[in-house]
């Protein structure tokens, strides 16, 4: 993992579910300039730094470096005339409780938090140039600002609001690893007003509320570049990739849903759903990111199936939700396959759990003052439960209790994942399809309107098929002859099913037929003599090559 995301990881991760009051750490090595409630400009280190006060506008004259700017006054202005402050420290400008204050053309790079907005609200963060920063534009619980034109690439995080409502963007650029991140704790901290004027990595940011009956796709909604759904009805989203943000989608409020086909890689959340009930994810690519599916407060009866979640640090994590069905998906390359805080009776079958660190975490397992979560495995006899690439049982036995003779393609034994949790009829590992190889006919034209069909199967099959032409099966047990071909090109494909049903198909060949080709029966007549004959010469010439050598070997002795 790259320090980036390692950076991102370790400052958002207890954020992510709630707002957090965080206050910044002042550095002790880097200076404070104050803008204080009386409107006099002081420092920490007692010195002059180059800001000139006219009334209630604040105006840099320099660049300004090891400094960071603290904010104790309303209603004024603070413009940085295209100079650039460097601070190296925790906060680049701080307003937090501020209200009515302006910070406009000011390049900010270098620091943890380059504009940072606590409880501060009515505030104006325009035409700057963020670079370089932990966050460029950080609110927690700040209401009614405008984000207006600014520049902010190469951060971790671009723009992160948290627990804040009622704020506006527009006309934003945004090139950072995670660009847009939102979140909170109640349906007023996602009403933002985020328009497509704000640029993500050169796509738009969509930004719904109170929507219904939509279809989202490249041609209703081109570039899309970040997606929220918030309070929405009966959503359909498909054939999106969504990168480099805190959710690549965010369900809040929303339900009814349908989010497929999609990829997400490289977000924080690959899909987001807070309190957001009876929606489907279908078929998505989702890799690469921090949290592949995340489920948070009580986003219920959602159903999540048949996705490819892979290569991310938590595949699927579900904090107090219930009742989802979880089924069909690929988990794999996962730190963790599945999370769960506090998160019961979900349905979790036919899952292939594969190569993660931890198949399933339960937060209670390192935390006893959290409930233990108890969710169902699988849907009994014969469908059985989930695959696990670890499970070490074996099938020999079948039935309903794992007690009658012959296998059936579920493990004899439970797949134990934690303290009264486990996978009582774990799937056992499907062998691939056989692989088939045709050895004739080739891709070639042929004088004969009669071709033999040869092939290679590498396992033992239950049955063989091969379609000439696109037409209908035929079944076969071995080699054959296609008989009576016609002028022209043709195509012949096999297919073959191992007896642990698997399905394999061959490359299908093309070869032609010449004009005027004849039947195999008139071309051997007419070759007959003369291929009797060379085979009879070679023959005696292969027994007097061994009587020679007899009575060599005499004589010798």
């Amino acid at each position: 993992m790259n320090t980036s995301k390692v950076m991102f990881i370790v400052v958002l991760t207890t954020i992510s579910l709630c707002a957090v009051n965080t206050q910044p750490v002042k550095s002790q090595t880097v200076g404070i300039i104050y803008i204080a409630s009386d409107g006099s400009v002081g420092t920490s280190t007692n010195l002059t730094v180059p800001i000139q006060r006219v009334g209630d506008i604040y105006t840099f004259t320099d660049n300004i470096e090891n400094y960071y700017v603290v904010v104790q006054r309303d209603n004024i202005v603070v413009d940085g005339a295209g100079y650039s402050l460097a601070g190296q420290g925790e906060i680049g400008i701080d307003l937090s409780y501020r209200n009515n204050v302006t910070i406009k053309n000011t390049k900010i790079g270098f620091t943890f938090y380059a504009i940072y907005l606590l409880n501060a609200s009515s505030n104006t963060i325009s035409g700057n140039i963020l670079t370089y920063n932990g966050y460029g534009v950080y609110l927690i619980e700040a209401s009614q600002n405008a984000i207006i034109g600014n520049n902010i690439t190469d951060n971790e995080v671009g723009i992160d609001i948290g627990s804040s409502s009622n704020n506006i963007l527009r006309n934003n650029n945004l090139n950072n690893n995670h660009n847009l991140a939102v979140y909170g704790s109640e349906p007023s901290h996602f009403v933002n007003d985020v328009d497509d004027s704000n640029i993500v990595n050169g796509k738009k940011a969509y930004y719904l509320i109170s929507e219904s009956n939509l279809i989202i796709n490249p041609s209703t909604f081109p570039d899309a570049g970040y997606l929220a759904l918030v309070n929405c009805r009966n959503i359909t989203v498909h054939n999106l990739e969504l990168t480099n943000n805190g959710h690549g989608i965010i369900l809040a409020y929303t339900t009814e849903s349908t989010i497929t086909q999609n990829h997400m890689t490289d977000n924080y959340n690959g899909i987001g759903l807070f309190a957001s009930s009876g929606n489907f994810i279908i078929t998505n690519n989702i890799a690469n990111n921090y949290r592949g599916i995340q489920f948070s407060n009580a986003s219920n009866t959602n159903s999540i199936s048949t996705n490819i979640i892979t290569n991310n640090t938590d595949g699927i994590f579900l904090f107090n939700s219930f009742q989802n069905t979880i089924a069909r998906n690929n988990i794999t390359n996962n730190k963790i396959g599945i999370g769960l805080k506090e998160s019961s009776y979900n349905m979790i079958r036919s899952n292939y759990f594969v190569s993660n660190e931890k198949q399933v975490y339960d937060v209670s397992i390192d935390d006893p003052s959290v409930t233990a979560s108890m969710n169902i495995w699988g849907v009994g006899y014969p469908l059985g439960g989930n695959y696990w690439s670890d499970y070490t049982g074996v099938d020999v036995k079948s039935g309903d209790n794992q007690n009658q003779t012959g296998s059936d393609g579920l493990g004899d034994t439970p797949y134990i994942i934690y303290e009264n949790n486990q996978d009582n009829l774990p799937l056992m590992p499907y062998g691939s399809p056989p692989a088939i190889s045709i050895v004739s006919p080739e891709n070639k034209t042929y004088t004969v309107n009669s071709v033999s069909l040869s092939f290679t199967v590498s396992e033992t099959t239950s049955w063989i098929k091969y379609s000439l032409d696109g037409q209908a099966n035929v079944t076969i047990t071995e080699d054959t002859t296609l008989s009576g071909l016609a002028d022209g090109v043709h195509s012949i494909t096999v297919y073959a099913q191992d007896t642990d049903g698997q399905t394999g198909t061959s490359e299908t060949i093309y070869f032609t037929i010449a004009e005027g080709a004849e039947t195999p029966t008139e071309i051997q007549q007419s070759e007959a003599f003369p291929i009797t004959w060379i085979a009879a010469a070679i023959a005696v010439v292969v027994v007097v090559g061994v009587v020679l050598l007899y009575f060599l070997k005499i004589k010798k002795k």
